[in-house]
């Protein structure tokens, strides 16, 4: 469990308030995300703000909506989304053609 001190600041393990110089025990290992699940949950929720955004249209299509400013904010968001995940894509490849050209 985490305490948070008087300013908002995590405190991830127990001070000793007798002597400040005394260094904390950890009470519990810091949880470790890896690069792979990250990827994958913002793939996915990139995908579902395109099906999002393809069920807004078509319901504003069909008539069963008539709030063309929610039917845009939603298309622009999921718009904006597909570009930060192909910038990411672009990103990571210039990385490994990088890392490739680098000789040992």
């Amino acid at each position: 469990m985490t305490m948070i001190d008087k300013i908002g600041i995590p405190v991830v393990g127990k001070a000793d308030i007798t002597n400040p110089l005394k260094k904390t025990q950890k009470t519990e290992a810091p949880q470790q995300v890896k690069f792979g699940d990250t990827m994958r949950n913002f793939l996915q929720s990139v995908n579902d703000s395109q099906i999002q955004s393809a069920g807004k249209m078509k319901d504003f299509i069909l008539g069963k909506t008539e709030n063309m400013a929610e039917v845009m904010a939603v298309a622009e968001e999921a718009q904006v989304n597909l570009q930060l995940i192909i910038e990411i894509r672009n990103k990571l490849i210039q990385a490994y053609q990088e890392i490739n050209r680098t000789q040992i």
